[in-house]
């Protein structure tokens, strides 16, 4: 709920997610609630976030729909 993310913030996430599949729901959750703090705005939080998507893979798909379409562009180009 603070207006500033924290940078490691995603690398958590990720660290959560790996081993613990189960929690997919609550990430997606967690990360569409980070989209209206606009992410890219920070490269460190970007990265993270085109990682997190990667980890989460068809499962992000609620994610990527709430994407402006300049960043969705963006985050499919630079995932394989």
């Amino acid at each position: 709920d603070t207006t500033e993310l924290p940078p490691m913030l995603m690398r958590t996430i990720i660290q959560s997610l790996t081993p613990h599949r189960s929690l997919t729901g609550l990430v997606v959750g967690i990360l569409v609630r980070i989209l209206p703090k606009h992410p890219w705005d920070t490269k460190i939080l970007w990265d993270g976030f085109v990682r997190c998507i990667k980890v989460l893979g068809t499962a992000s798909h609620a994610v990527l729909l709430q994407l402006p379409v300049e960043r969705l562009v963006e985050l499919l180009s630079t995932l394989p």
